[in-house]
């Protein structure tokens, strides 16, 4: 489950890459993202936290531009939501619920109707007869 812990990177990894991006921003725009990879001492290309935490800057406003253009700017201070570690944990313990639900949609043998109503706070659906576990008690 790496691309969870990827898409949700710590307090300490958006401080080192705003750190980054303040004292090199130049060598960031020149170089681009694989430079941003090397000084977080990062090779995995199938790590994107990278990618994460500028899109993050961006939603925020901490930055502008973009290293594609190579016209990327610093406007504003790292804010507090990505410098505090319990909120970054708690939203990863969010995501991993959330991927734990879909596969439990998966591997669940109730009808796909009355397990999405139930997930959502609609208890006492009817089987639809339609889905794809409906179907296979029907068949069988």
């Amino acid at each position: 489950m790496e691309f969870i812990k990827w898409s949700n990177p710590n307090a300490e990894y958006y401080s080192r890459v705003y750190d980054i991006l303040k004292s090199n921003l130049n060598s960031v725009n020149s170089m681009g993202v694989d430079y941003l990879r090397e000084q977080m001492s990062f090779k995995d290309k199938n790590d994107f936290r990278i990618e994460t935490v500028l899109s993050m800057l961006d939603r925020y406003g901490v930055i502008e531009g973009s290293i594609e253009n190579k016209d990327l700017i610093l406007v504003d201070e790292l804010p507090d939501e990505l410098q505090d570690d319990a909120r970054l944990k708690e939203k990863l313990l969010n995501d991993n619920k959330k991927l734990l639900a879909v596969v439990n949609y998966f591997k669940s043998t109730t009808c796909r109707r009355i397990y999405i109503s139930d997930y959502f706070g609609f208890p006492g659906e009817k089987p639809c007869g339609n889905c794809d576990v409906c179907c296979q008690y029907i068949i069988t």
